[in-house]
């Protein structure tokens, strides 16, 4: 056999991958799954070898988002763990070749007892397929291993599959991240999904705040020694109404020269701006300032009922390793 270069095995992967999305009916399929979420009951992922991987994975994705799941090892099914199934349940068989004898003894059994199956098979006349209440057929070209056996492509399409049903879910159900970030404290995501504007904001005499009828020459002490790149300006009652950047100030002195000194705050500000609450995440924050590629923000007002409470600059969120 012809030994494959690097780059010939990547552009057959590429290839086996083109035909899998080419030839998959996703509708059905997604239709199929949001349904079977939408009765009720348990989602049994199970497999065996490979395929009993990714079925861990992609039901471990799901309780991730809410969806009650769990794995089944097949094996263990068969000597006593088919107890804790019951008729409400989903049984959701993923197979290359939908011949497994564990899988078809599993299913048979569980269909007596009224549990719904759904196979994912990649083999249209497989046995499973005749078991099963609903199928999704996966297809595949074959296999990257160069004697087409070793699980490769088949498990990438699997996993592959599983992903998409699960964005698909979580876009069909509107999902907010906070019914995840309950689920997932700890790690980066734990830091993404629980880390709020509150918990890194500058506060107090931190604030590079003036009035607004403050001469700009007035506000430049406050403008060095805060080094936030703004101001926030402010009437009596701390009210925000305005900003005014770094990038402002120079703007202005390009268009104005040493005439910009003697305007006012009030004359001066950007009164349209964006802010945030204390409780706004600061993934969602970051989102937020670089959301227009071309004009990011670099800081964002905290707020609450319009008075000024705090500012969350991109500065604090790259420092706390807080990213999109």
């Amino acid at each position: 056999m012809e030994k494959q270069t690097a780059n010939s095995l990547l552009d057959q992967h590429k290839d086996n991958l083109a035909y899998f999305f080419d030839h998959l009916d996703f509708d059905h399929a997604k239709e199929i799954f949001i349904e079977l979420i939408k009765v009720g009951g348990r989602l049994i992922f199970t497999g065996v070898g490979k395929s009993g991987f990714v079925a861990e994975k992609v039901s471990k994705s799901l309780i991730s988002i809410g969806v009650d799941s769990s794995y089944l090892c097949p094996l263990n099914a068969l000597h006593g763990d088919i107890g804790n199934i019951h008729s409400s349940d989903v049984l959701i068989c993923l197979s290359k070749s939908g011949e497994t004898p564990e899988l078809l003894t599993l299913a048979t059994h569980l269909k007596k007892r009224g549990v719904r199956i759904f196979s994912w098979i990649s083999q249209i006349d497989a046995s499973l397929k005749k078991l099963s209440d609903h199928c999704v057929i996966l297809p595949m070209k074959r296999e990257l291993c160069p004697f087409n056996i070793v699980p490769t492509t088949s498990s990438s399409i699997q996993m592959l599959f599983g992903d998409l049903l699960i964005a698909t879910f979580m876009e069909e159900s509107n999902l907010k991240i906070d019914i995840f970030a309950r689920n997932h404290p700890s790690g980066a995501i734990g830091k993404l999904t629980h880390t709020a504007v509150e918990d890194l904001m500058l506060t107090g005499t931190s604030l590079p705040i003036c009035l607004l009828d403050a001469k700009l020459s007035d506000t430049m002490k406050v403008f060095s020694e805060k080094k936030c790149g703004c101001l926030l300006i402010v009437d009596e009652n701390m009210e925000l109404k305005g900003v005014f950047s770094d990038g402002d100030l120079r703007r202005g002195i390009a268009n104005k020269g040493d005439s910009l000194m003697k305007k006012t705050m009030k004359d001066l500000m950007q009164p349209l701006f964006t802010t945030v609450s204390k409780q706004t995440l600061c993934y969602e924050a970051l989102q937020y300032m670089e959301n227009d590629p071309k004009k990011k923000v670099y800081f964002l007002p905290v707020t609450e009922e319009n008075r000024l409470v705090g500012m969350i600059r991109m500065h604090d969120l790259i420092a706390h390793e807080i990213k999109k």
